[in-house]
Formats: structure tokens, sequence, C-alpha cells
């Protein structure tokens, strides 16, 4: 460590959108999540200052990977209106095989072409909406296993890059949870995540959205934004207008109680679950995921001892001492 230089993180929206980092934004259909993201590259494009008034600077390339909405009805007019500089916008639609064919873009297995892509152009951002339109068929994105290997190249590319890489997700429909727990698939997609962004409508105002912070391992969470989709008759699509700071949070924004000690041991449950479903794993496998997901040690060993599950020692090969601790699920489970 005491090689390592030292660098503090960057930010492309101070608090919200770190530099070189992932970041899941989740939320339902019809919020506007995918508008939000347009209004996000457009700013980046023309170097405008970000919702609160932070950020700007010098313009950014931006790149978009979209499987839901089209290119010349909704994504480009989508653009035009938040104002963006289009030149520096770049959408993949598909790969191209050397006959011709298009073939879907996939994760990871396409990942140096995109890599290339975003160097080439110096891209600031990168969507990816949604992301499970994109992980390759051999990726279940309800394993954990399957979805940490898929992301953790995601996540070096980002390092590597000095790109923001933005990860789009639908709400899953389970009231209970808490909302860093609401995204679709394992919480391995969350857990890859630096920063957890979720829309949800305002309580108060069903015609007001929110955007809230789930998570943030990288500062402190930031105050929630306000914003209204105003929709455009000519383009046929909706611009972003923010309203500024709230005091909403993403719990309470789901209807469900802040500090609420049984999503916690949900998640450590569900957590554990997913990691041990496939075989043992080291302790500190699991310690590390914990932190990720922001579950803490204690409450992992609360679900460890409600699923009953085992843990030994294992001597190495080649070390000394009596071995890393393993933990595996019991039998039947």
């Amino acid at each position: 460590m005491a090689e390592v230089p030292r660098e503090r993180v960057t930010w492309l929206w101070p608090g919200y959108l770190p530099v070189g980092k992932v970041v899941v934004l989740d939320g339902d259909p019809g919020l506007g999540k995918s508008t939000v993201t347009a209004d996000l590259a457009a700013r980046i494009t023309v170097g405008k200052a970000m919702p609160d008034g932070s950020g700007g600077g010098d313009p950014g390339a931006v790149v978009l990977l979209s499987a839901e909405d089209g290119v010349a009805d909704t994504i480009a007019p989508r653009l035009e209106l938040a104002g963006a500089d289009l030149d520096l916008v770049t959408v993949i639609e598909h790969l191209e095989l050397p006959d011709g064919k298009p073939v879907p873009l996939e994760l990871p297995t396409d990942l140096d072409q995109l890599e290339a892509v975003v160097r080439d152009l110096g891209a600031r951002l990168v969507t990816i909406d949604p992301l499970v339109a994109y992980l390759a068929g051999s990726v279940n994105a309800n394993r954990d296993q399957d979805v940490r290997r898929a992301l953790h190249p995601v996540r070096d590319m980002a390092e590597r890059t000095g790109a923001a890489i933005l990860l789009v997700r639908h709400l899953r429909k389970a009231a209970t949870d808490s909302a860093v727990q609401r995204g679709g698939g394992s919480i391995g997609i969350i857990g890859a995540a630096r920063v957890g962004l979720m829309v949800a409508r305002d309580p108060a105002d069903p015609d007001r959205r929110i955007l809230a912070m789930t998570k943030s391992n990288v500062g402190p969470i930031p105050p929630a934004m306000a914003y209204r989709l105003l929709p455009d008759d000519a383009l046929g699509v909706a611009a972003v207008a923010w309203e500024g700071p709230t005091d909403h949070r993403a719990d309470d924004l789901l209807g469900a109680p802040v500090e609420r000690p049984a999503p916690k041991r949900e998640l450590a449950e569900k957590l554990l679950r997913e990691l041990l479903a496939d075989g043992p794993r080291r302790r500190s496998e699991i310690e590390e995921a914990a932190e990720e997901a922001g579950v803490s040690w204690r409450t992992v060993e609360t679900a460890k001892a409600d699923l009953g599950v085992w843990s030994e020692q294992r001597p190495e090969p080649g070390k000394r001492g009596a071995g890393a601790y393993w933990w595996r699920l019991p039998a039947g489970t």
C-alpha cells in the first residue's frame, strides 16, 4: 500500500456521478429514467452545469446503449430537446460480424469492442439501458456469482477509461424490500456499483418525480432532486424540468420505513443464499460482498445463524496455519 499513489474521487456530477466508476439507476417504467439519462448526457456534451448547479466544464462525448427506445423517434429527439451537441453522442445499436450481419452487443463478451469505442471518442459517460438486455446469455442476472463475474470487467473498464458507466434497471415488485434491494436481478448488481440512484413518484404530488440516492461508497449521500417531465408536442418526447433538492429519502419513496431492521436481515439472507448457492465460499469473499451491499457484518452473522450456514476451516496448500474459513449452506437449503 505504501507504493500506491493516492487519488481523490472526481465527479461528472458531484455526489451523483463519479468518474471512472459504475453507477446504477433504478426505477419503474414511465417515470423518466431514460429521459433523465438523456438530460445528463446532453449537459456533458455541452459542458452545462448539472441539475443542482454543480459540475459543468469542458464538453465531453457520451456513448449510449439502448435496447428499448428507437434512435430516430425517441433518443435523438430527447437529446435535441435537452440541448445536446449531437455530434458528441454515439449510439451503439449492434455489432457487425465479418459478413456484415448485425448482432447484439453482449456483456462481458464484447467489452473489448465497447472499450475501443469509449477510448476512441474519449467518452465521459456510458449509459447501458437496461443492463439485463445486454448481459450475455450465459449470465444469469439473478445469480450473484454470474453477475459479479460479468460486472467486474465493466468496473475495470470504467477505471481504465475514466468513463462513468451508468447501468439502468427496472424495479422488482417487492413492497417489503428497502430501496437498495428493489432493483431487478441479483444483489450483486448494486453491490458492484459505487453509487446507487433511484427515481420514484413524489408521494405528495403524483406528477412530480424524485431522483434519490440508495447507496454511495465514495462519498456522503447528497440530497434528492425533484423534477417533472414536460412533453413537447413537436418532437413527441419529454424534457426534464428540475425543481431542486428535496428532503425525500429513497426508502420513504417506496413506502419502506427508514432504518427498519428486517430489510437488512432479509438482504443479508438473500446475499448468503446467492453467494452460497453453487457451493462453499471463503468468508473473506462474503465479507467483501456484504461491504459492497452495505450490510453490517453483525447482520450477516445473524442471517448466518438463521439459515444454519456451516463454517469450517480448511488448510491451504503451501501456506502455514490452520487455513481460511469457508461457509456453506446446510444440505437441502
